[in-house]
């Protein structure tokens, strides 16, 4: 009896032991599983990583690049502006110089104006803003063919701005409605104006 007991006890231990390595086994084979699972979790976290990566450093060169664009954009305006501002300038001066040529320049206008039934005559005025000196007028037109008869014009010594110097001038039937003139004066902005105009004639 006691060699059954001691063999049942031996296979008792046999089997425990046999138990215990099919429970090790089964546990290693769940350790194996779990550390499959958490490697592929990794993996997958790794991957996720590297696409999150990828993106930032995509939408970083995005951010570069709009940012290069704005400067662009930036600097095309801040170039436009000094384009604008020197043609500003340019007009300024422009203007300003203009303004000085006119104030020291004489303008001279004429027209022949009717005075009475019978009596006309040519009235010359210095519209600009300086004073015209040495003035001389000469008509190249023929009077005959003209019919406008206009006694001789003497220089002017000087015509002051709106002032006004006029002469006699004889009418025939059918005569001209205008007349071309030459005018030669000089003053400040420079000697020896020469300007050929049209007087109108009024009838």
């Amino acid at each position: 009896m006691n060699a059954l007991f001691v063999m049942t006890t031996e296979s008792w231990v046999a089997s425990a032991i046999g138990f215990c390595g099919v429970l090790v086994s089964i546990i290693s084979l769940f350790k194996s599983h779990d550390s499959s699972k958490t490697a592929d979790t990794a993996k997958g976290n790794a991957n996720k990583a590297i696409e999150a990566s990828a993106k930032a450093q995509k939408d970083s060169a995005e951010a570069l690049e709009v940012s290069a664009k704005a400067q662009r954009d930036l600097v095309k305006v801040q170039q436009e502006l000094v384009n604008t501002q020197r043609e500003v300038n340019e007009m300024k001066l422009n203007i300003y110089k203009r303004e000085e040529e006119d104030r020291r320049k004489a303008i001279l206008y004429g027209e022949i104006k009717k005075t009475g039934p019978s009596s006309n005559r040519l009235i010359i005025t210095n519209k600009g803003r300086a004073s015209a000196t040495n003035v001389k007028i000469t008509f190249p037109e023929n009077q005959e063919e003209t019919g406008v008869y206009i006694d001789s014009v003497e220089q002017i010594k000087s015509l002051e701005p709106e002032q006004s110097a006029s002469f006699r001038v004889m009418l025939v039937e059918g005569s001209s409605r205008e007349i071309n003139a030459i005018f030669i004066w000089d003053d400040d902005f420079q000697a020896g104006n020469e300007v050929t105009k049209s007087i109108q004639i009024e009838h």
